[in-house]
């Protein structure tokens, strides 16, 4: 192996991947998320994000909210570590579709000109910046990554589960949004690449997560919401969840069995679309990656029987 990346398992600063010094630590957008155990402030998580930080290792950072810049600033300053934040202004977009974004990119008088991801979400471009200064530091470190490297590994990248599209008629996407900073990104995404369509989303979360906020935003995008049930002991229980779908949504069901709740919604769509293309809806199915993971294998299933083929 030339080089490893190592990504940490929960938080960072009692985290089993301190065993490794790195050649660079990057630190990615840090929202609330495992509360019960990075705890209850920005400051109090990007502390413990931060324990990655060793000293006199480079840092790359995701933009980040104050308080957490300057929990990070601050370490790396007191590790006498080179402290770098993305910044969206050495993004200049190209184009942008939910099937591909390409921009250019510039690090410190380095240009890379009209690179492409196949990842949607403006957030996504950060993401891609924050690799591409990685791996700027391991170029300014000695390590040799010709440009070409660079552009095909962004061409390839992919992330199963996360604003995945799986069919195309219907489009049914998949999004693992089980936070409230996922759950923005996804609901800005699907406001930015499908303004004026139906959305029915399939929806299930577990328990433990910050249910309240992720409803709300989840509910903020769809036409209709159907509560199933994420195949976990940690899933919150569909009666629970429609009631609070219900503070949000005029239009929630039921349907734990999610294939089920998958072949009624793909009838309603198509039913909907009869017509009038223009006026056929998606669907998305979102909120737990435990949701997602049992309607990946679904969907795979279903594409084999004919009668529902896409």
């Amino acid at each position: 192996v030339d080089i490893a990346v190592v990504e940490v398992g929960l938080g960072g600063r009692l985290d089993a991947t301190n065993v490794i010094t790195p050649l660079v630590s990057v630190i990615t957008s840090i929202s609330y998320d495992h509360t019960n155990i990075l705890g209850n402030t920005l400051e109090e998580i990007a502390f413990e994000k931060g324990g990655i930080i060793k000293p006199g290792v480079p840092v790359v950072s995701y933009p980040q909210l104050p308080e957490a810049e300057g929990v990070i600033r601050d370490l790396s300053a007191r590790r006498g570590c080179e402290c770098i934040f993305v910044s969206p202004n050495q993004i200049v977009e190209r184009h942008s579709s939910i099937t591909v974004q390409q921009f250019d990119f510039s690090y410190n008088g380095e240009l890379y000109d009209n690179l492409a991801i196949h990842l949607p979400g403006k957030h996504q471009l950060l993401n891609a910046a924050c690799a591409l200064s990685a791996v700027m530091v391991l170029k300014e470190h000695g390590f040799r990554v010709d440009r070409e490297a660079v552009y095909e590994g962004l061409d390839k990248a992919r992330w199963p589960g996360r604003l995945e599209k799986m069919w195309d008629d219907p489009e049914i996407f998949l999004d693992g949004a089980h936070n409230p900073s996922g759950a923005q990104a996804l609901a800005d995404a699907v406001k930015l690449y499908y303004p004026d369509t139906r959305v029915h989303l399939i929806y299930g979360v577990l328990r433990d997560k910050d249910v309240d906020t992720v409803t709300q935003t989840l509910c903020s995008i769809a036409s209709r919401v159907v509560i199933a049930r994420p195949d976990s002991p940690r899933a919150a229980e569909p009666e629970e969840l429609a009631a609070v779908a219900g503070r949000y949504h005029k239009d929630v069901t039921i349907c734990p069995d999610l294939r089920k709740a998958i072949k009624h919604e793909l009838d309603l769509i198509r039913a909907e679309g009869q017509g009038d293309q223009s006026n056929k809806g998606i669907l998305i199915i979102s909120g737990s990656l435990y949701l997602v993971g049992e309607a990946r294998t679904i969907l795979r299933e279903m594409t084999r029987e004919p009668s529902l083929q896409p």
